[in-house]
């Protein structure tokens, strides 16, 4: 697992895309997630740029690109049910998978 930004980290896949989500300190800063916003499937993001937003109860938090990437999948689970992402953030309740452009 490699860490970018101040709260988030990227797992490279069997397949060579990547898998990005959130820390738990992350979601400590935030408190209770209660609402979860990410980019759109298919849409291009230069490293650094914010690709979602986390909102919470003591605050949001930008999600970075980790690098060039192209939006694969949005964990569709998290936008409908955002308070899942404190059950497994390092695992099922991943954020994004991306490609590196």
């Amino acid at each position: 697992m490699n860490y970018f930004g101040e709260y988030f980290w990227y797992l490279e896949t069997d397949e060579g895309d990547f898998v990005v989500g959130i820390t738990d300190e992350g979601l400590e800063e935030t408190g209770d997630v209660h609402q979860i916003v990410l980019a759109e499937a298919e849409e291009e993001l230069n490293e650094d740029e914010g690709c979602g937003t986390i909102r919470g109860r003591d605050g949001y938090i930008e999600v970075p690109a980790p690098m060039n990437i192209r939006i694969i999948e949005r964990n569709e689970s998290l936008l409908s049910s955002p308070d899942m992402i404190h059950d497994d953030p390092t695992g099922e309740s991943w954020l994004l998978k991306v490609e590196e452009i």
